[in-house]
């Protein structure tokens, strides 16, 4: 089974051409586990949340099948731009750097401890 390669315009169009795909090939989804992405850098300090959504395709109605998809969008677009800004701190933090405000001069340097 080929997926097009073709923009689809929704997440329930994406996973209907692919339940269509898996039809194709004399197969059946039973069910679709959706999940945030996952970092695959081993150094990484990303906390994983293992949260899922699952849709069961052959037990509910294509109205239903949309609702839940869009509502797994829009959670999955709040969350993965919750954790690029949490990734984006905890790699600065890691490499040392420290967030730059906007009124600050960055020709200062940071104070030294005195002990």
């Amino acid at each position: 089974a080929v997926v097009s390669t073709q923009s689809t315009g929704t997440l329930a169009e994406l996973l209907h051409q692919y339940i269509s795909c898996y039809r194709d090939c004399c197969h059946t989804v039973d069910r679709i586990k959706l999940g945030l992405p996952v970092s695959h850098d081993k150094q990484s300090m990303e906390s994983i949340l293992w949260k899922y959504m699952v849709i069961r395709p052959g037990r509910i109605s294509d109205k239903d099948f949309t609702q839940h998809c869009d509502s797994f969008s829009r959670q999955l677009r709040g969350q993965t731009a919750h954790q690029m800004k949490y990734a984006k701190q905890s790699r600065d933090h890691a490499n040392g750097n420290r967030p730059h405000s906007d009124n600050s001069d960055s020709s200062k340097k940071p104070l030294k401890n005195s002990r």
